[in-house]
């Protein structure tokens, strides 16, 4: 019998798509049929390689079983697996009055998402012809500051 198994993409986010990687192993001859139940009324079955992607629509938990068949006519299947999607978070920030005479101006994180917590963040400045190893153009901060030359205020106003 073959020993199925499989890894997903996530976290899953509601809209984009979950990758799936078949792991599972024949143990006699080779696999030639997936037949996958993604748990929201749809299913697939297929008859070449991983890797594939499934898009849910909507926030909640899906239990995903996968049955594998190999040419010698063995069949066997996964206990479901749950897996979860996630609402997408919403990017929003308040920005900060800039003068020339500030050196750092806080840019203050407004994002939200519904039902969990944000837990990373990536800011590009748009400053980076400006960029200097302590005035970087990225920032993995929550609240950070970037201090505008007076040349890229002029150019971009």
């Amino acid at each position: 019998m073959p020993t199925v198994n499989f890894t997903t993409s996530l976290p899953g986010c509601a809209g984009q798509d979950v990758t799936f990687t078949d792991a599972s192993l024949p143990n006699a001859g080779s696999i030639v049929k997936w037949s996958w139940n993604y748990g929201d009324g749809n299913t697939a079955v297929l008859t070449n390689g991983n890797p594939f992607t499934h898009n849910y629509a909507t926030v909640n938990s899906y239990p995903v079983t996968l049955q594998v068949e190999t040419n010698k006519g063995c069949v066997s299947s996964i206990s479901p697996q749950t897996i979860i999607i996630n609402a997408v978070p919403i990017a929003a920030f308040i920005p900060p009055n800039v003068c020339v005479s500030d050196n750092f101006p806080l840019f203050t994180d407004a994002s939200s998402v519904v039902g969990g917590s944000i837990t990373a963040w990536q800011w590009n400045f748009g400053d980076a012809a400006n960029s200097t190893a302590g005035n970087p153009n990225t920032s993995a901060a929550q609240n950070p500051t970037h201090h505008y030359s007076l040349r890229w205020i002029i150019l971009h106003n």
